[in-house]
Protein backbone atom coordinates (compact mmCIF):
# COMPACT_ATOMS: atom_id res chain seq x y z
CA UNK A 1 0.00 0.00 0.00
CA UNK A 2 1.32 2.92 -0.58
CA UNK A 3 1.97 6.09 1.77
CA UNK A 4 -0.51 9.03 2.32
CA UNK A 5 1.33 12.31 2.37
CA UNK A 6 -1.16 14.87 4.02
CA UNK A 7 -0.31 18.69 4.66
CA UNK A 8 -2.87 20.90 6.66
CA UNK A 9 -1.40 24.64 7.68
CA UNK A 10 -3.06 27.28 10.09
CA UNK A 11 -1.67 30.33 10.80
CA UNK A 12 -1.43 30.70 14.52
CA UNK A 13 -0.15 34.21 15.96
CA UNK A 14 1.52 34.99 13.05
CA UNK A 15 3.65 31.12 12.88
CA UNK A 16 2.68 28.47 10.38
CA UNK A 17 1.31 25.34 12.33
CA UNK A 18 1.47 22.38 9.93
CA UNK A 19 -0.03 19.14 11.02
CA UNK A 20 1.24 16.05 8.92
CA UNK A 21 -0.42 12.53 8.82
CA UNK A 22 0.78 9.40 7.10
CA UNK A 23 4.32 10.36 6.61
CA UNK A 24 7.01 7.19 6.85
CA UNK A 25 10.33 8.53 7.79
CA UNK A 26 13.31 6.73 7.35
CA UNK A 27 16.33 6.66 10.66
CA UNK A 28 19.34 8.25 9.15
CA UNK A 29 22.63 6.73 8.55
CA UNK A 30 25.11 7.27 11.47
CA UNK A 31 25.18 10.06 13.96
CA UNK A 32 23.54 9.87 17.29
CA UNK A 33 19.82 10.30 16.76
CA UNK A 34 18.08 9.55 19.67
CA UNK A 35 15.97 6.25 19.17
CA UNK A 36 12.76 7.44 19.68
CA UNK A 37 13.30 9.43 16.58
CA UNK A 38 13.15 8.91 13.12
CA UNK A 39 15.04 11.71 10.56
CA UNK A 40 14.60 12.04 6.55
CA UNK A 41 17.35 14.02 5.48
CA UNK A 42 17.33 16.23 1.98
CA UNK A 43 13.88 15.31 0.87
CA UNK A 44 13.05 17.54 -2.09
CA UNK A 45 10.01 20.14 -1.50
CA UNK A 46 10.02 21.41 -5.14
CA UNK A 47 10.96 20.11 -8.34
CA UNK A 48 13.27 21.80 -10.72
CA UNK A 49 17.08 21.90 -10.61
CA UNK A 50 18.23 24.23 -7.55
CA UNK A 51 19.98 21.15 -4.99
CA UNK A 52 18.82 23.47 -2.25
CA UNK A 53 15.07 22.92 -2.61
CA UNK A 54 15.46 20.08 0.10
CA UNK A 55 14.36 19.88 3.86
CA UNK A 56 15.70 17.80 6.42
CA UNK A 57 12.73 16.14 8.28
CA UNK A 58 12.22 15.14 11.88
CA UNK A 59 9.63 13.15 13.64
CA UNK A 60 8.71 10.84 16.83
CA UNK A 61 8.67 7.19 15.65
CA UNK A 62 5.85 6.62 17.57
CA UNK A 63 2.93 7.41 15.35
CA UNK A 64 0.71 9.05 17.49
CA UNK A 65 -3.71 8.68 17.10
CA UNK A 66 -3.65 12.43 16.43
CA UNK A 67 -2.01 14.75 13.81
CA UNK A 68 1.16 16.13 15.29
CA UNK A 69 1.66 19.80 15.25
CA UNK A 70 4.69 20.54 12.95
CA UNK A 71 7.15 23.44 13.84
CA UNK A 72 9.67 24.52 10.20
CA UNK A 73 13.48 25.85 11.08
CA UNK A 74 14.70 28.37 8.80
CA UNK A 75 18.27 28.99 9.47
CA UNK A 76 19.77 32.54 9.55
CA UNK A 77 21.67 33.86 6.76
CA UNK A 78 19.37 35.71 4.36
CA UNK A 79 19.37 32.84 1.75
CA UNK A 80 22.69 34.16 1.31
CA UNK A 81 24.32 31.82 3.10
CA UNK A 82 23.71 28.97 6.00
CA UNK A 83 22.67 25.37 5.95
CA UNK A 84 19.98 23.46 7.11
CA UNK A 85 22.34 21.13 8.35
CA UNK A 86 22.85 23.24 11.14
CA UNK A 87 19.78 22.55 12.99
CA UNK A 88 19.23 19.04 11.92
CA UNK A 89 22.67 17.22 12.78
CA UNK A 90 22.84 14.75 15.73
CA UNK A 91 25.69 16.29 17.48
CA UNK A 92 25.52 16.51 21.42
CA UNK A 93 26.21 20.41 21.14
CA UNK A 94 23.28 20.76 19.32
CA UNK A 95 21.83 24.60 18.79
CA UNK A 96 18.46 25.43 20.46
CA UNK A 97 15.94 24.91 17.41
CA UNK A 98 17.41 21.65 16.44
CA UNK A 99 15.01 20.04 14.53
CA UNK A 100 15.71 16.41 16.68
CA UNK A 101 14.83 18.01 20.57
CA UNK A 102 11.56 19.10 19.53
CA UNK A 103 10.98 15.57 17.26
CA UNK A 104 11.87 14.24 21.01
CA UNK A 105 9.02 16.54 22.44
CA UNK A 106 6.63 15.16 20.27
CA UNK A 107 6.31 17.44 17.11
CA UNK A 108 7.32 16.94 13.64
CA UNK A 109 10.04 18.96 12.50
CA UNK A 110 11.50 20.27 9.43
CA UNK A 111 14.60 22.60 8.45
CA UNK A 112 14.45 24.10 5.47
CA UNK A 113 17.64 25.50 2.68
Amino acid sequence: MRSRHCLHVAPVLGLAVAFFSGFRVLAADGGEVPDDVSIQYNVRYREGTERNWTLDLAMPKERGEQPRAAIVVIHGGGWVEGDKSSFSTPRDNRPPGNVIDFARLGFVAATIN
